[in-house]
């Protein structure tokens, strides 16, 4: 048919992207929207040289005699439902690790649980409760912590999108499936949390299909009338994708900070509770330096719980508990850790059975560190 679309791979693959959505909505029986996407298809292969797209456009002007039919056939097709069950997971944190953020983030979140504490206070006086937060950052930083530790202190359940449940082939299903899930939410008191947010709230371009832009729409009213009793967070590390309009929706909006090695510490430090050794938390921190910091709460709570069981010493709980969690363990890094260990007492024949360091690389680091001669006991 001396169709080609050109060299570019770009090209190609929007091309095969309108195809796709144009079938879909062809089987799906939606007249408009296959129309609407075979004229798409039509103008980009008439911009590539192609006379298909001439013969696509008559082709729609030709068929469209038919849409009443294809509008019957469309409402004759079951739909399938889906359990609201399905499109929320219902989570907690056994943690319950409170959140290390600046001291001026922390202050917005206690705001927004003191607000929901005395909602009908506020409420009497005219007053609307924030209700909904948006928070953006790049991995690891403590916005799941965040949203755990607010259902947490309010006393509620924490539901989190299935995305995966949500999602759905069949047009105009997902955003059905997405009113539904937060509707669901709203039945009693809670906090949802909308995780990778921008998955479903992306900016909306030109060149967007119907569905893409339906989903905004209905997140932008959901979000509009989402009740006081009730908390509603999005999380994403791309606020730069969402729809400009989705930001203005939120109350809260909380943009958290690149993880450090002091917010590693301070959250180490919290979940060995209280009286917690500086000295072990700066060693967790470091040994899981660019991990997210639930991570690094989780391993504590796992080698304190080992160390009361089981009667391990908290240092060795901890190094174990760092290992099974994929920490760092590089020669390096359990140089270091020896190093601190003989530091803070222990034998060197105890600290080379611990961390698999032999007693002649202790002996030779110890006195590179100390520039003099060996002085570490064989106790």
């Amino acid at each position: 048919m001396g169709y080609e679309v050109g060299s570019e791979a770009d090209d190609i693959a929007v091309l095969k992207d309108d195809l796709v959505h144009m079938v879909r909505f062809g089987a799906a029986g939606d007249v408009r929207q296959f129309g609407a996407s075979a004229r798409r298809l039509a103008r980009r292969l008439k911009r590539n040289g192609s006379d298909l797209g001439d013969q696509l456009l008559n082709i729609v002007s030709e068929g469209s005699s038919q849409a009443p039919a294809m509008r019957r056939v469309a409402r004759d097709l079951p739909v399938p439902s889906i359990d609201r069950t399905d499109l929320l997971i219902e989570t907690t944190d056994p943690k319950n690790v409170a959140p290390c953020l600046p001291s001026r983030l922390q202050a917005r979140i206690d705001q927004l649980i003191l607000e929901q504490r005395q909602r009908r206070k506020l409420e009497k006086a005219g007053l609307t409760p924030i209700s909904t937060g948006l928070f953006v950052g790049p991995p690891g930083v403590g916005k799941t912590m965040t949203a755990h530790w607010i259902a947490s202190e309010l006393g509620r359940p924490l539901f989190v999108l299935n995305l995966a449940a949500v999602a759905s082939s069949l047009f105009g299903r997902t955003g059905a499936n997405l009113r539904e899930a937060l509707e669901s939410a709203q039945a009693r008191p809670s906090v949802l949390l909308l995780d990778e947010f921008d998955a479903i709230a992306r900016g909306r371009g030109e060149e967007d299909i119907g569905e893409a832009k339906r989903i905004v729409t209905v997140i932008l009213q959901l979000i509009d009338r989402w009740p006081s009793h009730s908390v509603l967070l999005a999380a994403t590390n791309h606020g730069e994708l969402l729809d400009r309009a989705v930001w203005r929706r939120f109350h809260l909006q909380v943009d958290f900070p690149q993880g450090s090695l002091e917010t590693a510490q301070a959250t180490a430090r919290m979940a060995l509770g209280d009286g917690g050794d500086g000295k072990l938390a700066t060693l967790v921190a470091e040994l899981m330096d660019g991990r997210p910091l639930a991570d690094v709460a989780s391993v504590v709570m796992n080698a304190r719980k080992r160390s009361l069981l089981f009667g391990d010493p908290l240092d060795r709980a901890l190094l174990d508990s760092i290992r099974e969690a994929g920490g760092r363990g590089s020669r390096k890094d359990a140089q270091r850790i020896a190093l601190s260990l003989l530091e803070k007492g222990h034998s060197q024949r105890r600290v080379s059975e611990w961390t698999g360091v032999s007693r002649d690389t202790l002996r030779k680091k110890k006195k590179d560190d100390e520039g003099g001669p060996d002085q570490i006991s064989d106790r």
